[in-house]
Formats: structure tokens, C-alpha cells, sequence
């Protein structure tokens, strides 16, 4: 198993250590690869991006002077004001539609809605740029990433999963996990007692910063999209892990 320190300048084979009974099979393997540039996965809409490595929305809130008359008068509402007012509504969107499932939009359960609105009320708002004509753009940042709670575990047991899948898939904020033999496992969201921290969705490689998300101890498997959207086939090797443990996060690795 990974443990923190390890430092390497290409991919190495690292046995992990045993785990305890249904956690670890004899010549089973974690490949790190700790300097190996990962492909942020982004998303630009017309409103802003949406960075599911970061977890954060970006957007440029614009505020523009309206002219009232030929004296050059304006509304009492400044641009900066209306920048800002324009930011946290562009972010409030983009959070409001970001996809939980194959069914749902965040917008449409009301426990994440709330913390999502609060989220884009929280925004950071950057250095303003003012331009000659009166007009202000804001950028600003909202995270939609959930907070790691601490929890007495099982000192032995992994601390997160990372899921390096043979295919691509669509992220989202919560996926189902299938290994065989087991029934689909919700995974993801802050009820979830898999991955309540949230998911991380990275192309290519895993960076160090990413390994924070799951821990000093996470379980690395290999994964394939499943039959249904939004659901993952794991190996058996992986049920216990799922039934038995609460992993705080995961990471998924898309090829």
C-alpha cells in the first residue's frame, strides 16, 4: 500500500501490504506513478467552466455602465456591484446543473441544492478588471468539494479507492460501484458511507496533491464502466472493501 514519503521518478510495481481477511489478495499489485502529469478533466459552457479535478466552477461575472443620457449618467448600481451580482448568478448555475446521477441534477435534490447555493454565495471573487468604457469583469471560483469529516476506522483498512477505468464515462458527484457478486453501492455524495468526501475525476495519471483525497492507505483497482450510466464494474476482490469499510475518497483515473 501507498504510504507517504514514497517518492518516484517513473512507474514502479509496489506490493501492498495484507489489509486483513476479503481486503487483500497474495500477489496483488498498486502501480504509483507520482510524477506523471495528470489531464485536468474541464468543462467550458457559455456560463464558465467546470473543473472536476479541482472540483470548482470558474466564471467572469461582467457589470456594464448604462447610460442614461448624453451627460454620461448612470444607474445607482455600480459595475462592480452588478459584476459581482452577475458571478455568483453565473456560479449558482453552473452548481445548480452540475449532473449527480444519470437522473438528477444537483438543482433537483434539495439537500445538495442548499449547500450548493451557499457554495456559490461563498465564491471568491479575484482582482477586478476595469476597462475603459465603464464595463468591470469579476473572475471568481466556487468549489462544490465536500468537506473530509474525521471518523475512527480500522487503522488497517484502505483509506480511499482510486479507479483507473479502461473507458471513458461521463463525471458526476455520485457513481455506483458494482463488484462482482455484490449489488450496486452509492458512492460519492456526504450520506454516502463510501466516499463521503466527494470524487475526484482526473485523465491519465494520478498527481501527489490527488493522493490527499484517499488517504495515506487507498485501495488502487482497475474498473470498467458498467451496464447502466454512471455505475462501475470492480473486481470481486473489491467487495469487501465496499460492505465492510467506509473509504473517504475516491479517485477516478480516466485512459
Amino acid at each position: 500500500m501507498y504510504r507517504l514519503g514514497v517518492r518516484a521518478t517513473s512507474l514502479r510495481e509496489v506490493p501492498l501490504a495484507p489489509l486483513g481477511a476479503g481486503w487483500y489478495r497474495r500477489g496483488m499489485t498498486v502501480w504509483l506513478a507520482l510524477v506523471v502529469l495528470a489531464t485536468p478533466i474541464r468543462v467550458d459552457l457559455p456560463t464558465g467552466q467546470i473543473d472536476w479535478t479541482d472540483r470548482t466552477v470558474s466564471v467572469l461575472g461582467v457589470g456594464t455602465p448604462k447610460i442614461l443620457s448624453h451627460t454620461g449618467g448612470i444607474t445607482p448600481v455600480d459595475p462592480l456591484t452588478a459584476a459581482k451580482a452577475d458571478a455568483q448568478a453565473r456560479m449558482k448555475g453552473l452548481l445548480s446543473g452540475l449532473p449527480v446521477d444519470a437522473a438528477q441534477v444537483v438543482s433537483a435534490v434539495s439537500a445538495l441544492r442548499d449547500r450548493f447555493e451557499t457554495a456559490a454565495s461563498n465564491g471568491q471573487m479575484q482582482a477586478p478588471r476595469y476597462f475603459s468604457d465603464g464595463t468591470v469583469h469579476l473572475p471568481a471560483t466556487a468549489t462544490f468539494a465536500f468537506p473530509r469529516a474525521p471518523r475512527a476506522v480500522d487503522p488497517l483498512a484502505p483509506t480511499g479507492l482510486i479507479i483507473k477505468l479502461s473507458a471513458d464515462i461521463d463525471p458526476r458527484l455520485q457513481i455506483m460501484l458494482v463488484a462482482d457478486g455484490g449489488a450496486p453501492v452509492p458512492a460519492g455524495l456526504p450520506e454516502h458511507r463510501v466516499a463521503p468526501a466527494g470524487i475526484i475525476w482526473v485523465r491519465g495519471d494520478i498527481q501527489h496533491d490527488h493522493l490527499k483525497h484517499v488517504g495515506p492507505q487507498p485501495l488502487q483497482v482497475e474498473g470498467a464502466p458498467g451496464d447502466q450510466v454512471g455505475h462501475i464494474k470492480l473486481g470481486a476482490d473489491v467487495q469487501a472493501a465496499l460492505t465492510e469499510n467506509s473509504l473517504g475518497g475516491i479517485v477516478v483515473v480516466l485512459p
